[in-house]
């Protein structure tokens, strides 16, 4: 049933008339935990929860919300980014570009200063293990004008999301 939802050839609002009749059937059959006791599934969903955070080293980072940030693919100075929580929002923007598109997991747990988000550029090149030879080029800071926030309306919110120096100039306390 979500899997009609999301795929952008049938849309979220067309019922399954049409459909082919075996993937029909097989999205209204009934969830294999709907005869179970409430408490059987809680202990189910606590189970499946711990062994995610067991094998799943960023969860906390990662977040709950299932917010993802889809870059162009050949772009730079924050142009053409979008911050995405609906995968059928994300299939329609990444196909209706010309060009390629990256989705990447958004951190939604990040580091801020003073409630803005934030993020430090280092880079660092490695000319030999033994002895250990390091080159490292002057890091700089880049932080958001408004306070980070994961607020629906917040997510087309640049201003929140984005660090970068040629977003951020634009806004009217940029300093």
């Amino acid at each position: 049933s979500d899997y009609w939802m999301v795929r952008p050839d049938i849309g979220a609002k067309q019922n399954l008339a049409g459909a082919d009749p075996v993937a029909t059937s097989a999205c209204q059959k009934r969830s294999r935990w709907a005869n179970l006791p409430e408490a059987e599934i809680a202990a189910k969903i606590a189970g499946i929860l711990a062994r995610l955070e067991a094998e799943h080293v960023q969860l906390k980072m990662d977040g709950v919300r299932n917010i993802w940030i889809v870059k162009p693919g050949h772009g730079s100075r924050g142009r053409g980014i979008k911050v995405f929580d609906d995968l059928q929002a994300i299939i329609m923007y990444a196909t209706s570009r010309k060009k390629s598109a990256i989705v990447q997991k958004y951190i939604e747990n990040c580091f801020t200063l003073d409630k803005k988000k934030f993020d430090i550029r280092f880079w660092v090149l490695v000319t030999n293990w033994n002895p250990l030879t390091l080159w490292c080029y002057e890091p700089y800071f880049r932080l958001c004008t408004e306070d980070h926030s994961l607020d629906q309306k917040s997510l087309a919110n640049q201003f929140q999301h984005l660090c970068n120096r040629c977003v951020q100039e634009h806004h009217e306390e940029y300093e």
